[in-house]
């Protein structure tokens, strides 16, 4: 179990600095649309997530060394949203992965849009923006497996490692 979220705690590092850079891309744009809050305020619990339980896993897994009481309850909070967050994105992308036939119209609209935003004739047909959709939600769904995966190992070491956070 431990060698398992060592090595997810390292791949999700990369995709929360991804996604540090996302936020502060996104600020402008929420600042002027409010309705874009929600999300920003999603993706600065995914980020916050990641970076506190990283701490928890170097300091007091793999470091044993006590860390501060408040760390757990940065880690719990945020793990809360972030869960909620992953497990909502993995069942709307298992229906579309599924239900192909069901989100057709909408992906066709989505193409028609693109195509009629080009100047010039648009260098992807609707077979190949289909194909790119498909591996892209795929690729968002094997992060979001990690992402659950990894919360629900930080539970259990949360309470594994509890004596540890002492200072």
């Amino acid at each position: 179990m431990l060698t398992l979220y060592k090595i997810l705690s390292f791949i999700i590092m990369p995709i929360s600095y991804f996604v540090l850079v996302c936020i502060f891309m996104a600020m402008p744009m929420a600042f002027a649309n409010p309705q874009i809050l929600l999300g920003l305020a999603f993706m600065i619990c995914l980020f916050l997530y990641s970076f506190f339980s990283f701490r928890f896993n170097s300091r007091a897994v793999i470091g044993n060394n006590p860390v501060k009481s408040n760390l757990k309850d940065w880690i719990k909070i945020n793990s809360y949203v972030t869960f909620f967050q992953q497990v909502m994105l993995f069942i709307s992308i298992i229906f579309i992965l599924t239900n192909q036939s069901s989100v057709e119209t909408q992906f066709r609209a989505t193409y028609n849009q693109m195509e009629a935003m080009q100047s010039s004739n648009l260098n992807l047909t609707y077979s190949q923006f289909i194909q790119f959709l498909m591996g892209f939600f795929k690729f968002i769904l094997i992060i979001s497996a990690i992402y659950i995966t990894h919360i629900i190992l930080t539970w259990r070491l949360l309470r594994a490692y509890r004596e540890y956070f002492t200072l």
